[in-house]
């Protein structure tokens, strides 16, 4: 019987020689999986952070668009106005008398 046991230790001593290394090398795989969990955690935060902040930079562009065409429009219609405030009327006819009298509102018009 104490052979036995001896042939049941020297078999279950070299089973425990040969996992020793595979157990170090599944420690070192999860290891390095534990990096590469981390690592893409920090890859998803910066690509969120990423896409807030293109968000933020469309939402200020379309914003500075609104802006500019209000803008333009505005101006658009002030040379509309000055247009029409600077109109001169053509003259009737060759006579000073046959000249339509100076519109309202334009100083020094047919003076």
């Amino acid at each position: 019987r104490v052979v036995q046991s001896e042939s049941r230790v020297n078999d279950l001593s070299q089973r425990v020689a040969y996992m020793e290394p595979i157990v170090a090398d599944a420690e070192a795989i999860r290891h390095r999986l534990d990096a590469a969990v981390h690592a893409t955690q920090e890859a998803e935060g910066a690509k969120r952070r990423a896409e807030v902040e293109r968000d933020e930079a469309v939402a200020a562009k379309m914003e500075g668009e609104n802006l500019r065409r209000q803008l333009h429009n505005t101006i658009q219609e002030l040379k509309g106005n000055i247009r029409v405030y600077c109109r001169a009327r053509p003259l009737l006819g060759q006579n000073e008398n046959d000249r339509l009298p100076p519109e309202r509102g334009v100083q020094g018009a047919g003076e």
